[in-house]
């Protein structure tokens, strides 16, 4: 090792440079595989819908006349007639949609304490058997509880005020496990019994809600979400394009599938993931060329001594391993300085984005840490490979009369 850090520490620059650029990389490279791997997460996480086989159809009424109660149930009776069409719910929002209506709720009457936030869906008594899933307690909403649109002419539902909640919000409100048939408040400060649990699901605008939703009974007279038989959505959706009751008093705003809505939602995740891949490429490429570089030069300014060690008996793999261990010494350096870097620059990333309660940024994972080392090593290493080879190549007699 002696002659070794000898030979470093006469020539400085160059090795203090590599081990910036190894301790800027692995900083980099720690804490991007940390973020892609949580935006992947997210985009490749289990929905809690069937969104292969479900769209959504968005309508505007724009004149006095139009009455929304009866084009809503002229509108769901056709659908559910069209062929491949498995089931239709009348709702104000769609799972992964790009429109939905927040709620704080609390557990207790005076609303003491922190609220509990969630996505509220409007649905009807086929909302659960629409998105494809599942009641792990209590029920549905039968017909008669579901109220009529906003503005009907059949005025405020009467009845029970009550709703269906996801895993994750029950758990959020009621930490004990126990939240059917328990009551919570928002609003006017009226209770609402909670009458179902169902899996979770990701919510509208769903990024960031997942399995923050509550569904409220409630029949909306603007939008419809319809689920189809397995490899039909696309001919039902053309179907229904062409032939929805007409009404001169409304316009069809859209018809799109969920997986489209899924693909603008998780659009800035790609578009994160797919930036930081090309940084980080980027970066690792410079310091691969920059310890080619620096053993190149070494080689160069070497050959003399490299000469006269191959005089006095050394063997090619002495001098290769003298270059391969002077390049470890060098990454080993810059892997050290660039493991501090990481966990402060993510200590620091963690604290500014921890209020975020979209995208909050995790915590530095240490095998991310420890992959990136064991990658920049074996990058490091072979970028000072052929150079190290290069000068085990040398011959002695050549050497020694070069000046």
């Amino acid at each position: 090792m002696h002659p070794i850090l000898s030979a470093l520490f006469r020539s400085r620059v160059g090795p203090l440079l590599v081990v910036i650029q190894m301790a800027v990389a692995l900083m980099v490279l720690a804490n991007a595989i940390t973020v892609a791997g949580q935006r992947l997460a997210r985009i490749n996480r289990p929905t809690g819908i069937d969104e292969a086989n479900l769209f959504v159809i968005t309508s505007e009424g724009f004149t006095p006349r139009f009455n929304g109660e009866a084009q809503m149930r002229t509108d769901v009776d056709y659908l559910r007639g069209v062929e491949g069409v498995v089931a239709v719910t009348a709702t104000n929002a769609a799972p992964l949609g790009d429109d939905f209506m927040g709620n704080l709720a609390w557990t207790t009457p005076d609303k003491k304490g922190p609220p509990q936030f969630f996505a509220l869906i409007m649905g009807d008594e086929h909302t659960l058997e629409t998105w494809g899933t599942h009641l792990i307690a209590g029920r549905g909403y039968r017909a008669d509880e579901i109220q009529p649109p906003f503005g009907s002419p059949r005025g405020a539902a009467s009845g029970q005020r009550m709703l269906i909640l996801s895993r994750s919000t029950a758990q959020r409100l009621f930490p004990d496990g126990h939240a059917l048939g328990k009551s919570v408040f928002y609003g006017d400060g009226a209770p609402v019994t909670i009458v179902g649990v169902t899996d979770d699901v990701v919510g509208p605008d769903g990024v960031g809600f997942v399995g923050w939703v509550a569904q409220l009974p409630g029949a909306p007279s603007h939008s419809y979400l319809v689920r189809t038989a397995p490899g039909a959505r696309d001919r039902v959706m053309r179907e229904v394009e062409a032939h929805l009751p007409v009404n001169p008093d409304r316009v069809i705003t859209r018809i799109r599938s969920l997986e489209s809505f899924k693909e603008v939602l998780y659009s800035s995740d790609r578009n994160m993931t797919l930036f930081l891949a090309f940084v980080t490429l980027l970066m690792v490429g410079v310091t691969c060329l920059g310890v080619f570089g620096l053993a190149t030069y070494n080689v160069s300014t070497r050959t003399r001594q490299i000469g006269t060690r191959r005089a006095v008996g050394a063997r090619r793999i002495d001098i290769l391993k003298y270059f391969l261990i002077e390049n470890w010494m060098i990454t080993a350096a810059g892997v050290v300085l660039g493991s501090l870097l990481a966990i402060v620059a993510n200590a620091w990333l963690v604290r500014e984005y921890s209020s975020d309660l979209v995208n909050p940024l995790p915590p530095l994972d240490i095998y991310d840490l420890v992959g990136g080392i064991v990658l920049l090593y074996l990058l490091g290493q072979l970028a000072a490979w052929y150079p190290a080879r290069k000068a085990a190549a040398v011959s002695p007699a050549i050497a020694t009369r070069t000046v």
